[in-house]
């Protein structure tokens, strides 16, 4: 595998981890906004 192949590989899996931190904050901000609203505040 070369350099160029590896920081192919990097930048892909980057790429991917971003998108589902990304998704995992929208998640995260959901629940708490449901979990307050059921907890009356």
């Amino acid at each position: 595998m070369t350099t160029d192949e590896r920081l192919d590989k990097l930048t892909e899996r980057h790429e991917a981890l971003t998108e589902h931190v990304e998704i995992l904050t929208a998640d995260v901000r959901h629940l708490t906004a449901e979990v307050r609203e059921l907890a009356g505040e």
